[in-house]
């Protein structure tokens, strides 16, 4: 069972967490070395993330969204990318083992993104679990 009950919990808790992430200029720049747009589309619940690293400064979107066109799509279930910013998987691991698609993009690519992102998703696994305490999901 996901450790969220639905979509709009989930959007709730991740607009938090990126608006936290958004206020940080350091944090984005790995985003905006990559000049690329990331769309994460998460299954159980369902929802889409974007991370725009082609505007200045960089910017998250909720909800499915035509612009700016993404570069890179993947998708997982919720609990993957949990489980990563948690720090109990790795991103390259659980797409490796099947649990993330490639949906767009070119997969070596995805993995050069995967390097530039690292740190970013590391400071978003900082400050997850507290965002998660705050909404009661933890």
């Amino acid at each position: 069972m996901s450790v969220y009950p639905d979509s709009e919990t989930l959007y709730e808790t991740m607009n938090d967490l990126f608006g936290q992430m958004m206020k940080t200029p350091q944090v984005l720049k790995p985003l905006q070395k990559s000049n690329k747009v990331v769309q994460i589309q998460l299954t159980d619940p369902s929802a889409v993330l974007t991370l725009d690293g082609r505007s200045n400064p960089p910017r998250f979107l909720d909800g499915p969204v035509k612009t700016p066109a993404a570069d890179v799509i993947i998708r997982m279930p919720m609990d993957v990318l949990h489980n990563v910013w948690l720090g109990k998987a790795k991103l390259t691991d659980a797409y490796f083992s099947g649990q993330i698609k490639l949906v767009k993009g070119n997969p070596l690519s995805a993995l050069g993104l995967w390097n530039n992102l690292s740190s970013l998703f590391s400071q978003v696994g900082a400050q997850y679990p507290a965002i998660l305490s705050e909404h009661g999901l933890i």
